[in-house]
């Protein structure tokens, strides 16, 4: 007998273009599969964060930005497990770079996380949500305390997004920290942070109350030292 022939199903979402030409790039799925997110070109010239959804995920939506006229890029990363909450990033009227939540009916309702700055300015981004969609995940710019400008690990969580720094591994809590992905319940966070070393960067689960437990991950090496190529996600570029 002849090998049989495996069929697949091969689906080209398409852009948000009327032409339907130029890129799109999936980020994320619902539990079910039936709920994409990522980005696509737009007849804007801008990156969209779009969702396509039901029958063959013909239905694409323009999740749009934080910006009052909704032009700018914006990006979806991650989903609930019901794909009714998207994670990711806009730019907003400033032109920063925002982490934002877009929910409700149609996803039309978009939240601004805000940064960890006394003045709610500067860069964050969203990369992880928990599976109910009630606790997001990324990093954000901090105070200025020093000339380096620093970005660390931060999760958003409660009816009113409340923001909880993570910190780093360096002894003085400062450097650069992200959490790239969450568990199910949210309660476990993982991602990279600075170490003392300055150069070198570390996976690092956060866990605990307030996820204040810190474990340095290391490396394979018998001293603990050097890079154990965890290079953060994939999901977004590094900010400007």
């Amino acid at each position: 007998m002849g090998q049989k022939t495996k069929v697949k199903t091969l689906t080209d979402l398409g852009t948000l273009k009327n032409d339907i030409l130029g890129g799109s790039t999936i980020f994320a799925l619902s539990a079910d599969g039936k709920v994409a997110a990522g980005i696509s070109e737009s007849e804007i010239p801008f990156q969209r964060a779009v969702i396509w959804s039901g029958d063959n995920w013909a239905t694409k939506t323009d999740l749009g930005t934080l910006r009052n006229d909704n032009l700018g890029d914006s990006t979806a990363s991650v989903l609930s497990a019901d794909g009714k909450v998207v994670a990711g990033t806009s730019r907003s009227d400033e032109f920063s770079e925002r982490a934002t939540i877009w929910s409700g009916d149609n996803w039309a309702t978009k939240t601004d996380l805000g940064t960890l700055r006394n003045d709610n300015s500067g860069d964050s981004i969203a990369t992880a949500l928990s599976a109910d969609g009630t606790i997001a995940a990324g990093m954000s710019e901090i105070d200025t305390v020093t000339k380096e400008v620093y970005r660390q690990a931060t999760i958003w969580s409660g009816k009113n997004w409340e923001k909880i720094s993570l910190g780093s591994l360096r002894s003085d809590n400062l450097g650069n920290s992200q959490v790239t992905r969450l568990s199910a319940d949210g309660k476990i966070a993982a991602g990279y942070s600075d170490t003392d070393s300055k150069t070198i960067q570390h996976a690092v689960i956060w866990s605990g109350e307030n996820w204040a437990t810190k474990t340095d991950l290391g490396t394979f090496k018998a001293d603990n030292s050097g890079v154990p190529q965890f290079m953060g996600s994939p999901l977004m570029a590094p900010l400007p």
